[in-house]
């Protein structure tokens, strides 16, 4: 049995939790590139994120104080595996057991410079609820989700993963239809280092209260060795509105098994 052990420290903002698809393989800080890991490899993910709140955007997406800090920390367990050479599917569990998430990515297109890959999902409610993140909270209810993402290598230095997916609610909730979409640039000074910046929003589209948000990030990559990996960067909710206005961080082990 080979074993690669690939390590990621990854600083990103909570709301990026809803806005992919759950149990899939990602690239560069949180976007999803279109990539399939190998077939026969399963992966294996403990993430732990912390996000820190000052702020709460309100209905108009005016910034008001909380008087006070919100600061909330929670576990993440992903599992994927590679069940043929274009097609993967995986689990995410939080260590809070308020919801498991399913997931798939089917690449569609494969060529030097380009690749697409569709995504879909669901989300189960586990029956435990602990913490009411925000408005765009869904412990408790289904959910389920399809998009796509797409992967440009323009050259050995610069690339390019645009991300998009729509989500389906299900129950009681604030809102029942929400579409995110996210980007990610990356720019390799050398063969081990690379620059990351990622845009990330999500929004429902009722006339009811709804909640939304827009974030950026920004870090880099850095191979340590064939086998590690080291990301590490930053993330801020800049616009929203009826949520918290995060910032937040990250961090995860990638385990890979063949």
């Amino acid at each position: 049995m080979r074993v690669k052990i690939i390590l990621s420290v990854i600083f990103l903002t909570s709301s990026l939790a809803l806005s992919q698809v759950g149990g899939i393989s990602g690239g560069k800080l949180s976007i999803p590139d279109a990539g399939i890991i190998e077939q026969g490899t399963l992966e294996f993910e403990p993430s732990f994120s912390v996000s820190h709140s000052n702020y709460f955007f309100g209905t108009n997406g005016n910034s008001h104080s909380l008087y006070g800090q919100k600061v909330n920390s929670s576990f993440l367990f992903r599992i994927t595996v590679g069940i043929t050479e274009n097609l993967e599917i995986g689990s995410s569990i939080p260590s809070t057991m308020e919801q498991i998430d399913f997931g798939a990515k089917q690449n569609v297109l494969s060529t030097d410079n380009l690749g697409l890959a569709i995504t879909g999902g669901v989300s189960l409610p586990a029956g435990n609820k602990f913490i009411s993140d925000s408005l765009s909270n869904n412990a408790g209810n289904y959910m389920a989700s399809f998009g796509g993402t797409l992967s440009n290598k323009f050259n050995d230095i610069i690339t390019l993963d645009i991300a998009f997916s729509y989500k389906r609610i299900f129950g009681a909730n604030f809102y029942h239809n929400a579409i995110s979409l996210g980007g990610g640039f990356g720019y390799r000074f050398s063969k081990s280092f690379q620059g990351v910046v990622e845009l990330n929003s999500i929004s429902c589209f009722e006339q009811k209260i709804c909640s939304g948000k827009i974030s950026a990030s920004s870090g880099f990559t850095y191979k340590v060795t064939s086998s590690m990996l080291f990301v590490a960067g930053l993330g801020y909710d800049f616009l929203g509105k009826n949520d918290y206005q995060n910032l937040s961080y990250f961090s995860a082990f990638t385990i890979s098994l063949k």
